[in-house]
């Protein structure tokens, strides 16, 4: 089974991670999400979130249009 945190996409996500050689967040020893007031803590950098969303799909239909 896989688990995805939704605060992966956040640079400042407050929960315990690295970087791998290659530059890939690594969030295996995190158990931020996983904790009593996780939910409060992913609840609260939602906006965040959403903000990172809209970025990247703006971006996505600035690509599109110019293929």
């Amino acid at each position: 089974m896989f688990c995805y945190c939704p605060l992966y996409v956040l640079e400042d996500c407050g929960g315990d991670y690295t970087y791998t050689s290659k530059g890939i967040k690594d969030c295996s020893a995190c158990l931020k999400p996983h904790t009593p007031e996780g939910y409060d803590h992913v609840n609260d950098k939602f906006s965040q979130i959403v903000d990172v969303e809209k970025k990247n799909r703006s971006m996505n239909k600035k690509v599109q249009s110019h293929k």
